[in-house]
């Protein structure tokens, strides 16, 4: 009973197996750069240089842990920082929480030396040990901003806010 189901399989598996090829993608793509071909990540990888350019920062996670070596994740943020560097210049400011500081030294060096390979003037750009985005406010420009803003807000409200709809469980 058993012998029709064997034969079968001894004589239809191997022509399914020599003839049956997995699912590949012909041009040897991947999926990022398909994408990348039509186009579909454009908006995306704007808006992500747009915030790299604007706080012009790397951090430990850009590093492999406990070296100076950076990680896949640095590659990719310092080559696309790298392309605004080519024509802007600037800080490209390194936050960490690192005591070590023959370890903050070897970074920051790195991140010199990869921009450098790259292309960037390294005379127009310095790499520095601090927090992202510049300086910021003095803290007391800022409460006098957040207190002004607070005080404005109060003033409008001359009524007290409607009751919250009541929930209804469902």
């Amino acid at each position: 009973m058993h012998r029709p189901l064997l034969l079968a399989l001894v004589i239809v598996l191997p022509g399914y197996l020599a003839c049956h090829q997995p699912h590949q993608n012909p041009q040897g793509q991947t999926l990022a750069a398909r994408e990348a071909q039509l186009g579909f990540n454009a908006p995306f990888d704007a808006m992500a240089n747009n915030a790299i350019a604007s706080d012009m920062s790397i951090a430990d996670v850009h590093f492999i842990p406990h070296t100076d070596q950076l990680s896949s994740a640095g590659i990719l943020r310092l080559d696309r920082l790298a392309r605004w560097l080519e024509s802007h210049a600037g800080i490209v400011r390194y936050e960490t929480t690192l005591d070590d500081a023959k370890l903050l030294e070897a970074r920051l060096a790195s991140v010199q030396s990869f921009l450098a390979d790259v292309g960037c003037d390294m005379n127009t750009i310095k790499v520095l040990a601090m927090l992202p985005g510049g300086e910021g406010l003095a803290a007391t420009d800022a409460i006098s901003i957040m207190r002004e803003g607070t005080i404005n807000d109060f003033k409008k409200k001359t009524t007290t806010p409607a009751a919250p709809a009541p929930r209804t469980g469902g």
